[in-house]
């Protein structure tokens, strides 16, 4: 834990944080997550997961080889943020290519923060008639519209602390951080 200490004050240079979430507890609840799915899609014919990039990428990578379930795997990108603050507008910058009408679709989100972009994308997705549409997401802050919509998720978040690591960035930084930490300035 010490050198893993010194590792990320080394990487976060001038910034000040404090771990949130370790890579164990992480690679922990990734794997029951993984187990939670499996069951609830344990009948389907091939789940469609609709990663939402770029934050979601590394959840969705080791999300996947803990699933027991046939699936397709298909991306997209939004973009609503500037440092770190919600622009309050959603934009979809390309959208998935697997055809999911009739299918059981899963969104892969990093942090469902405001609910806005999930919204969006639920009623873009929902427009396409899947068979089922749930939300899976890391984490979910408290007080984020789109709860309800939320079928699975990581850890919640009761405070607004800005986290990164694990594809969270802060102006597309420290993405590759093993363990999500809360960014409490310079």
């Amino acid at each position: 834990m010490e050198n893993e200490l010194a590792n990320l004050t080394k990487r976060l240079s001038n910034q000040s944080f404090r771990v949130a979430v370790s890579e164990e507890e992480l690679q922990k609840r990734v794997r029951e997550l993984a187990n939670e799915i499996s069951l609830e899609y344990a009948s389907s014919p091939a789940l469609v997961l609709i990663s939402v990039m770029k934050g979601a990428f590394i959840f969705t990578a080791d999300l996947v080889r803990h699933l027991r379930v046939p699936l397709n795997i298909d991306f997209l990108k939004v973009s609503s943020y500037v440092d770190t603050k919600s622009t309050g507008n959603v934009k979809l910058e390309f959208s998935p290519s697997v055809d999911w009408e009739g299918k059981d679709v899963l969104i892969i989100e990093d942090i469902v923060d405001t609910g806005r972009t999930m919204d969006f994308l639920y009623d873009f997705l929902g427009s396409k008639k899947p068979k089922s549409l749930k939300i899976c997401a890391l984490f979910v802050r408290q007080g984020a519209r789109t709860n309800s919509r939320v079928g699975f998720f990581g850890f919640p978040l009761k405070s607004d602390a800005f986290i990164v690591g694990y594809g969270l960035d802060y102006n597309q930084r420290y993405r590759e951080l093993p363990c999500v930490v809360e960014l409490l300035g310079p």
